[in-house]
């Protein structure tokens, strides 16, 4: 028998970033990134492969705004530009929970992308791009929890993405701009371990992980146009494969006797990137509402002390009755 469930079969999930580089080179560069998500997950769960199946769908919308102000470099003046992009799009996924821990996860996802950039020379000279394009992605993950004595565990996973991006043409100013159609891929490997905790009457996590990304998509190109001369030049922008590490220790803690409400933290060091990051801070609040109510959980969990009952409030069948009898 298992409990009734804990959690509502709608979800909403909402999250903010902002990173700030004040001497980025020779320019400041500042973006913020927000994104809010409504789903719902399937109420049955479906046998599979010896393991189960869970199986949801999600919206999604975000927005992201950059800006970058380059400054004066030898005698030669700079503008600046800023980009706001809005997403829109929907996903489906899937998650196949094993034995002894295996997880399998996977998502399909289609979007659509909208941006627009602007930028201002020395001269106050603004130049506007409008483009939209539609991007389709599928994601897997696989991860094995494996307990350890004292309340230990850890955790390989394993993780890749693919998706396909067909932008629009972009003009203006007197200058168009055709980028290709193009597959971008990225997989991560990496280790998690950790170990449960209390904290009066509440249960914690407490964790680390490193893991490896690598890009796999190969750089942007495309087709520049002089629309007065007809002149045409090959663009080519971006790294080929770029490679970053990811060194984290985190902790997520039960707000309460129960399990539903969680606070967590992340604090991340990223190497390798050409971001030039120290130090991520990341936090959040997980809150859970819905699910069975307290009195049907209390008569679970009486029920469950009773040997002889097999259901909730239902009639007995001949069936019950007999074995009830022969124990």
């Amino acid at each position: 028998m298992e409990p009734p469930a804990e959690a509502a079969d709608w979800w909403v999930k909402t999250f903010y970033r902002s990173d700030v580089f004040p001497n980025y080179g020779d320019a400041s560069l500042s973006q913020d990134y927000s994104v809010t998500q409504i789903g719902y997950e399937s109420p049955h769960v479906i046998p599979r492969w010896g393991g189960k199946l869970y199986e949801g769908a999600f919206y999604t919308m975000s927005t992201s705004n950059a800006y970058v102000n380059a400054y004066t470099v030898g005698d030669v003046p700079y503008g600046g530009a800023s980009s706001t992009m809005t997403a829109y799009g929907g996903a489906f996924y899937a998650s196949w929970v094993g034995s002894g821990g295996k997880h399998v996860e996977g998502v399909i996802r289609l979007s659509n992308v909208q941006n627009s950039v602007s930028y201002t020379d020395a001269q106050d000279n603004s130049l506007l791009f409008h483009y939209r394009t539609w991007i389709t992605a599928l994601g897997i993950r696989w991860y094995d929890t494996r307990f350890a004595a004292k309340n230990f565990f850890w955790e390989p996973q394993i993780g890749f993405s693919i998706g396909y991006i067909k932008p629009n043409n972009i003009s203006g100013g007197g200058v168009s701009y055709s980028p290709a159609d193009r597959l971008v891929a990225a997989g991560r490997i990496g280790i998690m371990a950790g170990k449960t905790y209390r904290l009066g009457s509440r249960i914690g996590l407490a964790y680390g992980r490193v893991d490896v990304q690598q890009e796999l998509g190969g750089p942007v190109e495309g087709t520049g146009r002089e629309e007065s001369s007809g002149e045409t030049v090959s663009v080519r922008m971006g790294q080929k494969n770029a490679t970053w590490y990811d060194v984290t220790i985190g902790t997520s803690v039960a707000l309460g006797n129960g399990k539903n409400n969680v606070v967590w933290g992340e604090l991340t060091r990223r190497l390798g990137s050409n971001m030039k990051q120290t130090w991520n801070l990341t936090g959040g609040l997980i809150v859970r509402w819905g699910g069975a109510g307290r009195q049907e959980r209390e008569e679970f969990e009486r029920l469950k002390k009773d040997r002889h009952s097999l259901s909730f409030d239902q009639p007995k069948s001949k069936f019950q009755s007999s074995s009830q009898q022969r124990n």
